[in-house]
């Protein structure tokens, strides 16, 4: 029984660890917390901790921000290069009496939200909030 254990318990962890290591390469996964209600695509969302994960491989700018409880928003940010550093901030502008999830920032570029309450956000902006992400 003892010859079997050792290499299936070395096999279980072979196989525990090359999953870690594939959700942290996983080029577009980001947490934040976000401490107010934001609009995220055309979805208000409450203040908490939210993830943000690619919805697909075939089209990789549909992206979903979700939250533990399952309120999520898809929203579409064209980007060329991985989102998921540690350095990437996500951008809210405050429009009036609510904030809006207007972009992605990492050290190298802006990665702006295509959607017409992002664009009209940004160009009325009143002031800007950047949270860190990590991954």
């Amino acid at each position: 029984m003892k010859k079997y254990l050792r290499p299936l318990l070395l096999v279980a962890g072979l196989v525990a660890g090359s999953l870690g290591m594939a959700q942290a390469q996983d080029s577009d996964y980001l947490k934040v917390n976000v401490p107010f209600d934001f609009v995220a695509g055309n979805k208000v969302l409450p203040a908490g901790a939210y993830e943000l994960r690619r919805v697909n491989e075939r089209d990789p700018a549909l992206l979903r921000v979700s939250n533990a409880k399952g309120e999520s928003a898809l929203i579409y940010v064209a980007h060329s290069s991985s989102l998921a550093t540690g350095n990437t901030k996500f951008v809210f502008s405050d429009f009036g009496e609510k904030f809006v999830l207007t972009s992605l920032r990492t050290p190298r570029e802006d990665f702006k939200l295509q959607n017409s309450g992002a664009d009209k956000a940004r160009h009325e902006v009143v002031s800007e909030y950047s949270i860190s992400g990590s991954n």
